[in-house]
């Protein structure tokens, strides 16, 4: 991983001022603090912001690494929502290689593959006959 080379051009703050204060607003819930075993604690206003992080890492690092024949064509996540479009058959095979990626083991992807239609978020992306997607809300 690359380092933040202009970070003191925005901050006087040094790297491990920035680690500590993380783990103060991890650890600190409505005025107690926990100690966390692992992960962000719920409820903690930079938790969603630490997942995003973590996730980004995640997928980067998975795209990269997978095996060309599974390797996705078309990528897009929304948290923990994933729509990719890989080679046919391949889905098992790529879900196996990113649920390898998180050393901690913790994180496990699941999938579904398309029938003609599949969920993405509050849409459902509908395969027509002539290889267009259409989208119809799904009333989630």
């Amino acid at each position: 991983m690359v380092g933040d080379t202009k970070l003191h051009t925005r901050t006087r703050l040094t790297v491990e001022d920035i680690l500590d204060l993380l783990k103060l607003v991890t650890t600190t819930y409505r005025g107690v603090i926990y100690q966390q075993m692992f992960g962000a604690a719920m409820g903690s206003p930079v938790s969603p912001l630490l997942a995003n992080l973590f996730m980004e890492w995640l997928e980067k690092q998975a795209i990269a690494t997978a095996p060309v024949e599974c390797k996705p064509k078309f990528w897009k996540r929304y948290v923990d929502d994933v729509l990719e479009l890989i080679k046919k058959g391949q889905v098992g095979n790529l879900t196996d290689h990113i649920n390898t990626i998180d050393p901690t083991g913790n994180i496990k992807f699941t999938y579904e593959e398309e029938d003609k239609q599949i969920p993405f978020l509050d849409t459902v992306l509908v395969h027509c006959p002539t290889g267009r997607w259409v989208s119809e809300t799904s009333g989630i």
